[in-house]
Formats: C-alpha cells, structure tokens, sequence
C-alpha cells in the first residue's frame, strides 16, 4: 500500500503537536498509559480514533497523517468534535476528529514504528508525535 500522506514533502515544524489518540487497536488512551508497543495481528486492521488541532493557528489541522515507519497516510479527518470544542472553548475545533484503518498485513512481521502528524491549518508544515512501537506477528498456523 503506497504511502499518500499529506506530510510527504512538507517540512517538520518544530513543537509538539495538540492531539490525543484515544483508541490505538482497542487501547484507550495508550499514549497517555505510557504502553511503548502495541501489537498487531496480520490479518486484523490497524485501527486507530482521536483528534488533532493546529494550536498554534487557534484552528483545526488541515490534515493528520498517520505514519508507519516514517512513510505518512492519510486519516478520515474532519469528524465531529463537540466534546474537544468545548474544551477549549473553541466553536472552530469542532471538526477536530479524525480515523485511520490500515491492513496491517500490508506491513512486514516485526517491530515498526508509528507517529501521528498534524498540519498545520496553512498548510505550510507539520507537527510530529512522539513515537509508538507497533509489533507485527505472522499468522500462525491453522490445524
């Protein structure tokens, strides 16, 4: 599965970006229990939920990429966020949620890495999460 990111050939803006990844393959929260690898079976989907913000701009991202061993792919971005535009007292974060499925089968067993990248509501740039270790296993044989 090619690569389609919106971060291909944007540049790394620095700072951290405002986000949280809430559902990482049934895991809530995983960033925020400090789990430094999440496994994935072959056959199954990666699977992830959350919402991301360019804080900086005071608006919504303009795209979040998921990226898989520094190769970005592009989220289902603009969902609605009531709960985050409550939060920050910010009518225009509403449409802050995004998705992301990947057949993880598309991928080589083993350990990978996965970041989430938000761009910048210009555009111009993204901001890069803290890495999360995926571990991919080989199917197992059938008796």
């Amino acid at each position: 599965m090619p690569p389609q990111g919106r971060t291909a050939g944007l540049p790394k803006l620095n700072g951290v970006p405002v986000f949280n990844l809430e559902i990482l393959q049934g895991v809530w929260e995983p960033f925020g229990k400090a789990i430094s690898t999440i496994a994935v079976r072959m056959r199954d989907a990666l699977t992830l939920l959350g919402w991301a913000i360019d804080s900086p701009g005071g608006k919504v991202a303009s795209s979040i990429d998921i990226a898989i061993d520094g190769s970005p792919y592009q989220t289902a971005h603009g969902g609605d966020r009531p709960d985050v535009a409550e939060y920050f007292h910010q009518p225009g974060y509403l449409k802050s949620g995004f998705t992301f499925s990947f057949p993880a089968g598309h991928l080589a067993p083993g350990t990978h890495t996965l970041t989430v990248r938000v761009v910048a509501a210009d555009g111009q740039g993204y901001y890069e999460s803290a890495h999360l270790l995926l571990q991919t296993d080989a199917e197992e044989p059938q008796n």
